[in-house]
């Protein structure tokens, strides 16, 4: 039979066994929660430029398709207000960029994690903010559009006028207007 120190010893060294492991256990919890932060902060990470790419290039056609159309009008300005009605559909038609970001399936296990509350908050926080900045920049698109295909007629009839497809005011005649240009009442030169 064991005696009382004896017992004690056992009881001591199974709760000291027992503190070991729990350190074990929550050092490994610490340590994955980390890991799942910075896992989920290096993908919200390439989202984040992925949508500035997207909005980028979404710029960039509209910018192609306002050039296009103010060259073409100014080509053929009879056609003028078809082509600025063909070059408005063809800015509504772009696909609008989204920031789609879901941290829970980027990061299994992320909502669940121990440890790091706060720095999953601020970086729920930063997505959010990334989201509302996408639509942010995208809410004046139409707008933009209408500016845009306007400031593409005005620069059309100017370049029509430069290149001789729109008639100039001389000392017999008028000239066309830039109303005249968007009726479509332009005698070609």
């Amino acid at each position: 039979m064991a005696t009382f120190s004896q017992l004690l010893g056992t009881l001591q060294a199974e709760q000291q066994l027992g503190q070991k492991l729990t350190q074990g256990v929550l050092g490994e919890e610490v340590f994955k929660s980390e890991s799942m932060i910075k896992e989920g902060d290096r993908l919200y990470q390439e989202a984040a430029q992925q949508a500035g790419i997207d909005l980028g290039e979404y710029a960039e056609k509209g910018k192609e398709i306002d050039t296009a159309t103010t060259l073409l009008a100014a080509a053929v300005p009879a056609a003028a207000p078809l082509i600025a009605l063909g070059g408005f559909f063809g800015k509504k038609s772009r696909s609008k960029p989204k920031f789609r970001f879901d941290l829970e399936k980027a990061v299994p296990g992320f909502e669940n994690r121990l440890f790091a509350k706060q720095r999953g908050e601020d970086l729920m926080s930063s997505i959010e903010g990334t989201r509302a900045n996408v639509s942010r920049a995208l809410e004046s698109s139409l707008l933009s559009d209408v500016l845009g295909v306007g400031l593409s007629l005005y620069g059309s009839y100017q370049l029509g006028k430069g290149f001789g497809t729109i008639p100039s005011a001389t000392a017999d005649e008028a000239g066309a207007s830039f109303l005249d240009f968007l009726k479509g009442d332009i005698n070609n030169v």
